[in-house]
C-alpha cells in the first residue's frame, strides 16, 4: 500500500467517525439565494478552534484560525466530485445535526491533503 492510500484511508476514519449533516445553501454576491445552483446535503465534521486557536484533525494535520472561525472537513470525493458543489462568497452553511441549526457563512477553502477539503466558516447565529 503506497502512502497517499493509507493517508486516504485515515482521513475517512477520521471523518466517518465525527461527521455530522451540513446543508450548503449558495447565494449571490448581493446576498440573495442563488436558483442557478441547488441546495446541497452532505456529511462534514465541523468544528471550532481550541483556545490556542490550535486546531488538529487526525494525525499531522493542523491548522490555525482566529477565534471567531469555524471550519467544515470534508472528503473531495464525496462532496465535489460526487455532487459537482461550488462554493461562493456569500453561501451559508447550516448545522443540521447540532441544537438550534446554527447557521455559517463560507470565508475560504483550502485543500490539506488529496482527499479533505476544509472551508472556513464564520457563524451567523441560529
Amino acid at each position: 500500500m503506497d502512502w497517499r492510500a493509507i493517508e486516504a484511508m485515515t482521513d475517512r476514519i477520521v471523518l466517518d467517525g465525527n461527521d455530522e449533516m451540513i446543508r450548503h445553501s449558495p447565494f449571490t454576491r448581493d446576498g440573495g439565494p442563488d436558483p442557478s445552483r441547488s441546495i446541497q446535503e452532505f456529511k462534514a465534521v465541523l468544528y471550532s478552534p481550541d483556545p490556542d486557536q490550535l486546531v488538529e484533525l487526525g494525525q499531522g494535520f493542523r491548522t490555525t484560525m482566529i477565534a471567531s472561525q469555524w471550519a467544515i472537513a470534508f472528503h473531495r470525493a464525496d462532496v465535489i466530485d460526487g455532487l459537482g458543489v461550488r462554493f461562493d462568497k456569500e453561501d451559508r452553511f447550516r448545522a443540521l445535526d447540532r441544537d438550534g441549526q446554527p447557521w455559517f457563512r463560507y470565508v475560504r477553502a483550502a485543500s490539506h491533503s488529496p482527499s479533505i477539503v476544509i472551508v472556513y466558516l464564520t457563524p451567523l447565529g441560529g
